[in-house]
C-alpha cells in the first residue's frame, strides 16, 4: 500500500534501519540479544510480492486484503471480512490471490551490528561494515 507514511518516508529517504532484540533466560543466565541492520530501502517487483505473498499461510493472505495498514479500523467489522474471505476460500478451495496494492521492501545491508551479553558479564559487540560489493570488515566495538 503506496500510501502508508512509511513507504512515503522510505521513498524521501531509503537509508534504513532495523533493530531486532531478544531477551530470555536460561538456566540462571538472563541473556541479551540484539541484531541491528542498517542499509536501503528497495521496493520489490511484483513478481517478486507475488511469491511471498503465495508462500504466506492463509491467515497473512487474508490480511493482506482486510488491513489497510495504518487506519483505524472497527475489529468485529474486520473481523466478518475475515470470515467472509476464509468462508470463500474453503468453498471454491482456489487460492487467494495478491492483492493490487500489495508492496514489500527488502534492506540492502551495508553494516551489520551484533550484540550479546548475559547476567553482570560485560556484554560483546561486533560491527560488520561493507567496504565494496563483496567485502566486508569487522571490528569489535564498546556495548
Amino acid at each position: 500500500m503506496e500510501t502508508v507514511e512509511k513507504i512515503q518516508q522510505m521513498k524521501d529517504n531509503p537509508k534504513v534501519s532495523g533493530c531486532f532484540f531478544w531477551g530470555y533466560q536460561k538456566d540462571e543466565k538472563f541473556i541479551h540479544k540484539q541484531i541491528r541492520i542498517e542499509g536501503i530501502a528497495e521496493k520489490l517487483s511484483n513478481e517478486e510480492c507475488e511469491e511471498y505473498h503465495n508462500k504466506d499461510p492463509l491467515f497473512c493472505q487474508i490480511r493482506s486484503h482486510i488491513c489497510q495498514q495504518g487506519q483505524k479500523v472497527d475489529w468485529d467489522e474486520l473481523k466478518k471480512k475475515h470470515d467472509e474471505i476464509l468462508e470463500a476460500v474453503k468453498e471454491t478451495n482456489k487460492p487467494l490471490k495478491m492483492p493490487e496494492y500489495y508492496v514489500a521492501y527488502r534492506i540492502i545491508p551495508n553494516m551489520f551490528d551484533f550484540y550479546y551479553s548475559y547476567n553482570t558479564n560485560i556484554a560483546d559487540r561486533l560491527a560488520f561494515t561493507k567496504q565494496c560489493e563483496d567485502k566486508w570488515t569487522f571490528e569489535r566495538i564498546a556495548a
